[in-house]
């Protein structure tokens, strides 16, 4: 029996529909859920089955031993004699089906994406259950009808692709390995030290951290700059500015206002161009969700949820691509999607002339450019106005950018604009003044977004002449000196951080031209799959590492901390490009996965066991949020008591006794009791009958009897005769040794009505 296995059940159908063309007749048997398989059966047997994703995971610590259940730091490091698998709990009933399959199958057909994942998602599977029979390889590089046709006419040995999957299996042995055994680590070194959360260490998780502390301390750092520019108007409206290094003195600035102002000003030089813009790429993920997350405010975790219902429903292509162009054969169903498009109002008002489309020479079609999955791109599956206003906002949105880029990619008419640019030499002067003004002549594929831009940004202004010509000469009247001021650079945002990411070469200034080149080569940290959770498990709220404010993302204090705890190389995405070269060696043959293991093992002995980095952890880790009140040495660090099982407050001081419990915000519960001034008000409980109530009370207790809220006993005593609101109560008061009784109103420090003794006036 043949078994097709593909990663993913869309590709199946494609595959079932392919080969039904070539005469199979492929069908789906289920009817029962409970019994009968999901997958595509001929006449004869032979089975096209499908993957979602991995359907694997490696172990748990505590699946190798019930003693790694516990985080003790002494067990550390943790390295099984062989990294196990077993089934993922969401995909047991997929693995069953597909388990019953290969069994019986003589021969199997890997269509897995054609890159190292795609490798190890179907022959991870054959590893575990033994399959020994022939395994052959489709290589898949994009699923229109004539790429799919190529792929079964050069069908390959899958042992010829063994390298790939080593690759793929030691990225994931060097990811668990790292991330298992140092969050454990440092976890542990933050418990003692007053973190209460979880610290996750990661290859990705840790250089993602730094780009967003790195920019919130250049913001923090920054030291804004007052700086002068001279300018003058031509005709009143149009400014020039003089050409001159940055002026830092107002003196200086003004001086060269006198020294011009009144001048003939000649123009010397003028140049003009003409350009056209076209759209040159379309949609991968990460440009899609940079682009949501910029227009809409969407989060990138939201973008590819919506993105993947859109592709389960059958209306856009696969959304986890890292490529924005298109094999030429796509070329054939670009008419039939264009005119889907054009017959739904919601995707554009402005244009519906399906003539003024093309695929000619557009350079969006690109096959050498297409990797495992190409660009994000509507199906041709016609969505009516009416149905996709049944869609979630997220997914209407989504669907929209996605057929709006499709169509300008498209489009005839460039973005056209002219740019002016001219020297101004001042004369019996050394100085030159500068003219920069670009208009818009047409808007060309712009007029598609009508109804996402403002006007400005898409219509074409009516042909204004520029104000000057080349040998114009006028003399300068209007010049002014402007002041400006230096901004820090902005706080990431979701988008902003997804994209530096992807581009994390930029932001790795200690690397080597070759590490460079390998970031590049692998596209950043991360993968478009993955990057968007990445950033989303450090923003989660039960143990955030980053948070944001508005649309800015920055680093909490245990995040700074976990920073500054870390060893640099694991901070850095060079540590990314070193792994990659390691990885693309084990490609070639020149390096095997135990030797790859046994360096990973060592970097991470060498972490764990090194007595400096310890030291240095407990000290950058020690949590110092919340000063103690009572002590005002230490700090109050969350514990948690087994016995009453809840969380509570202690001063890392041993010496202070200070203990308060925990507010629905995770903050300390005290505040200064208003009575004695000395103790805390803290929530207490206690218990009258078979009822069990809180209550907030003075932590000086006996001695200060106050009780906060509707317990609180009211004090009685004359009405206060100067806010005629408050109760006159006995005070004390001390000063050098000498001790005195008054009478103060109950409203102080609102009200400070005070009675002495004879001899003593009140006020």
């Amino acid at each position: 029996m043949n078994l097709y296995i593909t990663e993913k059940p869309s590709v199946a159908r494609i595959i079932k529909d392919y080969l039904n063309n070539s005469g199979a007749n492929f069908t789906s048997t289920t009817t029962n859920k409970e019994t009968d398989s999901p997958f595509f059966f001929d006449s004869n047997g032979n089975c096209i089955a499908w993957c979602a994703g991995h359907l694997l995971r490696l172990l748990d610590p505590k699946e190798y031993d019930s003693k790694y259940a516990s985080w003790d730091e002494t067990l550390l490091p943790i390295y099984p004699e062989e990294l196990k698998k077993c089934t993922r709990a969401t995909t047991k009933a997929l693995y069953k089906h597909l388990q019953k399959q290969i069994k019986t199958a003589t021969t199997v057909y890997h269509l897995g994406d054609p890159d190292r994942e795609g490798c190890l998602i179907v022959d991870e599977i054959l590893k575990q259950e033994g399959f020994t029979g022939t395994v052959k390889r489709i290589l898949l590089n994009a699923l229109d009808e004539t790429s799919v046709q190529n792929a079964f006419s050069s069908i390959q040995d899958n042992s010829d692709f063994q390298t790939m999957t080593a690759a793929a299996e030691s990225r994931a042995a060097i990811d668990w390995l790292i991330g298992i055994n140092l969050t454990r680590f440092f976890t542990r070194i933050g418990q003692h030290s007053g973190n209460a959360g979880t610290l996750p260490v990661g290859r990705v998780k840790a250089p993602v951290l730094k780009l967003v502390y790195d920019r919130d301390m250049s913001i923090e750092q920054f030291v804004p700059t007052t700086y002068y520019t001279v300018d003058a108007y031509i005709n009143g409206k149009t400014k020039i500015t003089l050409e001159h290094d940055d002026i830092f003195e107002k003196e200086l600035a003004d001086r060269i206002k006198s020294e011009i102002e009144g001048k003939e000003a000649t123009v010397s030089e003028l140049e003009r161009e003409i350009t056209n813009h076209f759209v040159t790429s379309l949609f991968s993920l990460d440009t899609l969700q940079v682009e949501l997350n910029k227009r809409h405010a969407i989060s990138p975790s939201n973008t590819l949820a919506a993105a993947q219902s859109l592709y389960e429903k059958g209306y856009i292509t696969y959304p986890r691509s890292d490529c924005k162009y298109l094999p030429d054969s796509q070329k054939e169903q670009a008419a039939g999607i264009i005119h889907n498009l054009l017959s739904n109002e919601r995707v554009t008002v402005a244009v519906t002339d399906e003539s003024v489309f093309t695929t000619d020479k557009k350079p969006v079609y690109n096959t050498g450019k297409v990797t495992a999955h190409h660009a994000i791109i509507p199906t041709v599956k016609e969505l009516t106005k009416e149905v996709l206003e049944t869609f979630s906002t997220d997914e209407q949105t989504v669907y929209l950018e996605v057929a709006k880029r499709y169509l300008a990619a498209h489009y005839i008419k460039p973005l056209v604009k002219e740019k002016l640019e001219a020297t101004i030499e001042v004369a019996n002067t050394a100085y030159t003044m500068k003219l920069s003004e670009t208009q818009v002549r047409d808007e060309g594929y712009k007029i598609l977004y009508i109804d996402l831009l403002p006007p400005e940004e898409i219509y074409a202004e009516e042909p204004i002449p520029f104000p000057i010509e080349q040998g114009d000469t006028f003399t300068l009247k209007d010049v002014f000196v402007t002041d400006h001021v230096t901004k820090p650079p902005k706080p990431f945002t979701e988008g902003t951080l997804l994209s530096a990411m992807n581009h994390i070469d930029k932001y790795a200034y200690n690397a080597s031209e070759s590490q460079l080149q390998t970031l590049k080569s692998v596209k950043g940290i991360g993968t478009p799959a993955t990057r968007a959770t990445i950033i989303s498990e450090l923003l989660d709220p039960k143990n955030p590492l980053l948070y944001k404010k508005g649309k800015a993302i920055h680093v909490t204090s245990t995040g700074a901390n976990l920073v500054t705890a870390l060893p640099i190389v694991l901070l850095e995405p060079t540590f990314t490009a070193d792994m990659e070269e390691k990885l693309s060696a084990i490609e070639n043959g020149s390096l095997s996965i135990k030797d790859i293991i046994s360096d990973t093992k060592d970097f991470v002995s060498s972490v764990i066991n090194n007595t400096d980095v310890r030291k240095y952890a407990k000290e950058a880790l020690f949590n110092r949020d919340h000063p103690c009140p009572k002590c005002h040495e230490g700090y109050l660090h969350k514990l948690h008591s087994k016995k009453l099982d809840r969380d509570f407050y202690k001063c890392s001081d041993p010496e202070c006794n200070f203990m308060c419990n925990v507010k629905k915000n995770g903050t300390p519960d005290y505040t200064i009791c208003p009575e004695c001034k000395t103790g805390f008000i803290v929530t207490r409980k206690a218990t009258k009958g078979d009822t069990t109530f809180e209550f907030r009370a003075c932590t000086n207790y006996p001695e200060c009897k106050y009780i906060e809220g509707k317990n609180k006993p009211q004090p009685k005593g004359p009405k206060c005769p100067k806010c005629g609101e408050g109760i006159l109560i006995t005070r004390k008061g001390e000063k050098d040794g000498k001790k005195w009784q008054f009478k103060g109103c109950s409203n102080y420090p609102k009200c400070d009505y005070k009675e002495w003794g004879s001899g003593k006036k009140n006020k």
